[in-house]
Parts: C-alpha cells; sequence; structure tokens
C-alpha cells in the first residue's frame, strides 16, 4: 500500500480512495432531485477547488482554499453530469473549443517567451486542477467521449495504449530522471528557449515508457505461464 517510490505515486492512492468512495458518491448524485441543484453542486466544487489557483496568489486570498485538494471529486460530479444529461459539442460548437483549448495553451509559452528572460517561468494559467485546467479537462472529455473511430489499426492502438497507461504512468519517472537532466545540461539557456525541447523530451518519455510497459506484460505472462507449468 505504499506508492512513495516516485513522486507520482499519489495518483495511485487517490485512485484507490476515489474506488472505495464512488459508489456512495453515486448515491449522494442520485439523491439531488433537479438537474438545476445538480449544476449548483458543479459550481460550488469549482468555486472550491479550482478558483484558489486563480485567485490565491502573490499574497492575495481571495477565495477558501482549504477544500482545494479535493478537486477529484470535482471531476467525478462532472462525469456525472456529462454521464446523466450528455452534454453534446456539435458543429460550430467544436471549433469553439478547440479554440480555446488552443487559446488556453498559448498563454504560458506566448507570456515566457515574450516576457520571461532570465527568471523560471511563470505559471500564469495555474495548474491542471485549476480554473484553466479544468476547463481544458472539461472540453476535451466532450471532444473525444462520443467519438467513434473506425480505423482497426487506430482502435488498436489506443487500446494497447490504454490498457498499459498504468503501468506507463508508474515507470515514466525513470526517464524523466534520465531525459530531462541530459537535455538540460546540454541545451539549457533560459526557460523560454528551453520550451522547445519539450517536444522531443515527451515523446522520448513517452514511447520509452510504452516500451517498457509492454516489456513488463510480457515478462509478467511469461512468469505466469511458467509457473503454471512447474505447478502442472
Amino acid at each position: 500500500m505504499d506508492f512513495s517510490a516516485i513522486p507520482y505515486g499519489w495518483y495511485i492512492e487517490m485512485w484507490i480512495g476515489l474506488y472505495l468512495l464512488t459508489p456512495f458518491l453515486n448515491l449522494m448524485y442520485r439523491a439531488i432531485p433537479t438537474k438545476r441543484q445538480k449544476q449548483t453542486l458543479l459550481v460550488t466544487l469549482f468555486v472550491l477547488t479550482a478558483l484558489p489557483d486563480l485567485l490565491n496568489r502573490y499574497g492575495f486570498h481571495l477565495v477558501p482554499g482549504f477544500w482545494q485538494e479535493v478537486y477529484p471529486l470535482t471531476f467525478f460530479f462532472i462525469g456525472s453530469y456529462i454521464r446523466e444529461y450528455e452534454p453534446g459539442l456539435t458543429g460550430k460548437k467544436v471549433w469553439g473549443a478547440i479554440a480555446v483549448i488552443i487559446l488556453v495553451c498559448a498563454i504560458n509559452p506566448i507570456f515566457n517567451m515574450l516576457f520571461v528572460k532570465n527568471h523560471t517561468m511563470i505559471q500564469i494559467v495555474g495548474g491542471s486542477n485549476g480554473v484553466f485546467g479544468t476547463i481544458i479537462a472539461v472540453l476535451m472529455f466532450l471532444l473525444l467521449y462520443k467519438v467513434d473511430i473506425k480505423n482497426h489499426v487506430t482502435t488498436a492502438v489506443l487500446k494497447r495504449v490504454s490498457l498499459l497507461s498504468l503501468d506507463m504512468y508508474l515507470c515514466c519517472y525513470i526517464f524523466d530522471r534520465i531525459f530531462y537532466p541530459y537535455f538540460l545540461d546540454r541545451y539549457f539557456v533560459n526557460q523560454s528557449q528551453f520550451g522547445k525541447y519539450f517536444f522531443i523530451i515527451v515523446p522520448l518519455v513517452f514511447f520509452s515508457s510504452l516500451i517498457v510497459a509492454q516489456l513488463k506484460e510480457w515478462l509478467f505472462a511469461l512468469g505466469g505461464r511458467l509457473l503454471g507449468l512447474k505447478k502442472a
């Protein structure tokens, strides 16, 4: 039950807890009688978990920040709402959502390239569970959750990556510790300049983790077969 070997291990403990809480969270959500009240719940959770990341900075404390860490519940109930009411993105809404995602993702790199020279990168839009991170996550989900992929090769690749994603997540820290220091030692001048190397490092980490995760699955399967033969 200890996942402290890597800094990313908190995610596994969060999922264990969320898994145990899910039946009770579903009971809570289903007990809310009206759509408007469910929307009120989502707005309340957004204020408590997303707004502090944006408004409680640089000496300001404009909203309560104590409940910020329960943001997984915000995403859980947003998912419950989407599952029940199936709000879709069609036509111009699709392009609007894509434009919003691109715009938000461009804020940090453009600001840092223009204004940040001899300073570490400034995170204007906040973290992944902040206001903009939550908006991007929801829009991406709405864009993709009903996509019907006809291409069998694409389906097979996505399925394989999905099945290996947990092992990839757990081992990617190894490659973070390999690739980032390597590129930092050789190519770093300043934060804004170094940003372009993320387009090299991130795919390297992704595919290295994918290969190791696949090898681990094969080794475990082989070990299982060998143990089965010995028992027989």
